[in-house]
């Protein structure tokens, strides 16, 4: 699975399938190896329990990476018929994320007065830091003042620029 940094995702499931004729009995599973801390086993909480044959249990890993690089582990499930391993791997990843209010209405403009700014809040809720090179408008009467563009917004941080409407 993929995740953000530093943010957790149950995002990993692995199926776990009794293909015996027998019950069997789920005592325990863990994860070891590698880059463990970054995996947490979600599910299943509770045990031991039994699990009937021909039927799979869906083992789910929340993945909290800790750097960008492909991240893997270990898991076991300990069984009444014995130990299983296999591997579980994950890449963290991380984004940077703009959020910015969808409208905003002017106050109205006269000949007295022909411009009206208001603060607008760019705020960056992703992961990595979001560098603004420019910022664009859609018709010719808006524009920053002052334009203190490129400028660079660092994770769960915000920026306000002054956006101006004129006639």
């Amino acid at each position: 699975g993929s995740s953000t940094i530093g943010q957790q995702k149950d995002v990993i499931k692995q199926p776990f399938c009794n293909k015996t004729c027998e019950v069997i009995e789920i005592r325990n599973i863990t994860k070891f190896g590698g880059d463990a801390s970054d995996f947490l086993i979600v599910s299943p909480k509770s045990f031991p329990f039994s699990l009937p044959p021909d039927s799979c249990l869906d083992i789910t890993f929340g993945f909290k990476p800790t750097d960008k690089t492909p991240r893997n582990s270990n898991y076991r499930v300990m069984t009444s018929s014995g130990n299983f391993e296999a591997a579980i791997i994950g890449t963290g990843s991380g984004q940077p994320e703009i959020s910015v209010i969808d409208s905003y209405d002017f106050e109205a403009i006269d000949c007295s007065d022909t411009e009206k700014c208001t603060p607008i809040e760019i705020s960056n809720t992703g992961a990595l830091d979001l560098d603004v090179t420019t910022i664009d408008f859609s018709g010719p009467d808006f524009s920053l003042n002052p334009d203190e563009t490129p400028f660079m917004i660092e994770p769960g941080s915000s920026k306000t620029v002054n956006v101006c409407f004129s006639s």
